[in-house]
Order: C-alpha cells, then sequence, then structure tokens
C-alpha cells in the first residue's frame, strides 16, 4: 500500500446508473422505488459524496460526546427524574442521528479486497446483505432508548423507584455506541492515500 489508493470501480456496472450526488449518471427513465434501488440509484460511495464526510464527521463528534457524558450521566442524574435535563435532550438527539446514520448504511457501499486491489461493493443487495449480517445488530442497540425504558416502567409501577436506580447502570450499555467508530476508521482508511506500515 502507499501513493495513491486504488481502487477496482466499473463506471458502466449498474450501481453506478444513479444520481450525480451519489455517484452515477441520472436516471432518464420513470421507474418504481425499487427498480432505481436494484440499479443502485441510490447507492452512497463515500468517497464521491463530500455530503457524506461532512456526516460522518457528525457521527464521530457525537461518539465522543457519548464517550465524556456518560460517566458524567450515570453518577449525576437519577434515572427516575421527570423533567427533560440537558443530558436527556443530549441523548435523545444523539438516538435519532444514529437511528438516521442506521438507516443510511443500508444504502452506502463498502470497502473490500479483491485480487490484491481495493474496491467497493456497490451492489444493493449485497450492501443490505452484508450491513444485515454485520452491523444491524450493534446498531439497534446504539439506538435503544434506555432513559425513556426505565422511566415508563416506573411510571406504570412495574418496577420500584429503588430498582430503577439499580437500572440505571443499563446506562452503561450506551457506551457499546463507541464501537461504531470501527466503522468510520475502516473506511476513512481505505481513503487515505498513505499508508502506516
Amino acid at each position: 500500500r502507499g501513493g495513491q489508493p486504488t481502487f477496482l470501480i466499473n463506471p458502466n456496472a449498474k450501481a453506478f446508473r444513479g444520481f450525480k450526488g451519489f455517484g452515477g449518471d441520472r436516471v432518464r427513465h420513470k421507474t418504481t422505488f425499487y427498480a432505481r434501488w436494484s440499479e443502485g440509484a441510490y447507492v452512497i460511495i463515500p468517497y464521491r459524496n463530500v455530503y457524506f464526510a461532512y456526516w460522518d464527521l457528525l457521527v464521530a463528534t457525537l461518539l465522543a460526546v457519548t464517550g465524556w457524558i456518560v460517566p458524567f450521566e450515570i453518577a449525576y442524574e437519577p434515572v427516575s427524574m421527570h423533567h427533560a435535563s440537558a443530558f436527556w435532550m443530549i441523548n435523545r438527539f444523539i438516538e435519532v442521528v444514529f437511528f438516521c446514520d442506521m438507516c443510511m448504511q443500508l444504502f452506502v457501499a463498502y470497502p473490500e479486497e479483491l485480487g490484491g486491489f481495493r474496491t467497493w461493493v456497490t451492489s444493493p443487495h449485497t450492501i443490505v446483505s452484508n450491513y444485515v449480517t454485520t452491523w444491524l445488530m450493534p446498531d439497534i442497540a446504539c439506538v435503544c432508548p434506555f432513559d425513556p425504558i426505565v422511566r415508563v416502567l416506573e411510571g406504570t409501577g412495574w418496577i420500584a423507584a429503588n430498582l430503577a436506580q439499580y437500572l440505571a447502570l443499563l446506562r452503561f450499555l450506551k457506551m457499546i455506541r463507541i464501537i461504531r467508530i470501527l466503522r468510520l476508521w475502516q473506511r476513512w482508511y481505505e481513503q487515505l492515500p498513505f499508508t502506516f506500515s
């Protein structure tokens, strides 16, 4: 590895007959959403889409915020608080962004080694299959709203208030969100013009 990254991409492939912003030419004929999706009209190729780079930067920033606020949240904010605190609002915003990111991953091409070269897999069906078998379950855990669940259970009397304090430890599970940085790093690493070896 060295110099500019080498990618094997066939510009005549179906996956590239989509919108210009997502890596191809505009589709000139009217078809159904599924037909256009199958042709790759909505596939996002990371290194070709500058807006997606900004989105990745937002996700990385929120991951850093998560790693910073969760210890303070566990130590100082009771789960049984019924008003919307600053921590509560921040967590709901993070969950919304991560949910949008989870949906977006169904359209994002991913890197793969092929014959000693790096290539981007742009087949929509392969992208979905790969995502479902790799990152789907961790991403679902990332967007799980732990605090509202505990509050609802406490409000319905299903659990006692003192038990809710122990359930505050569930907040530690929010730290699983940080594993998303592995996916970001893999994507960024494939676009670096140099090697660390």
